[in-house]
């Protein structure tokens, strides 16, 4: 069972207590929505050193380490997954979570981009509610409807 530093992914082996000696975040061994064992890859820096995988292999939770680009992309992923979609729509979103990656947060002038993909892809959004939630701010959420 891999025991996961949740600042960066690393890995220990028999840790003495909850917390990561180096930098005193949590450790974890299982997903915290699913509660699947967190799978481990191989190293982006050591194709020889182990590390905790990006997200989670059952239900898809990223780890706390993952980028925003990468949360984004993830909502790319599930836009090709939309078969519903129609393709012009489908690109059309693209170009604006592209755009959205550049964006803070708390960026108002966002609330656009995100109000167009909730309604242009619900099953996107229903789908995607733990990772909107972490890429757009509390501050904005009330007007998009998130929690």
């Amino acid at each position: 069972m891999p025991y996961v530093c949740s600042r960066d992914g690393h890995l220990m082996e028999y840790p003495e207590g909850d917390f990561c000696p180096e930098h005193g975040s949590r450790i974890f061994t299982n997903c915290q929505v699913c509660g699947e064992h967190w799978k481990v890859i191989a190293s982006e820096d050591d194709p020889y050193e182990e590390q905790g995988a990006k997200f989670c292999v059952k239900c898809a939770q990223p780890a706390a380490w993952v980028s925003r680009e990468e949360r984004i992309g993830w909502l790319k992923d599930r836009l090709d997954e939309d078969q519903s979609l129609d393709p012009a729509d489908r690109q059309k979103l693209r170009a604006i979570l592209d755009r959205l990656v550049e964006m803070e947060p708390d960026d108002s002038s966002a609330l656009i981009g995100w109000d167009y993909l909730r309604k242009a892809a619900p099953k996107v959004w229903a789908k995607g509610q733990q990772i909107l939630t972490s890429l757009i701010a509390s501050s904005l959420r009330a007007a998009l409807e998130l929690p």
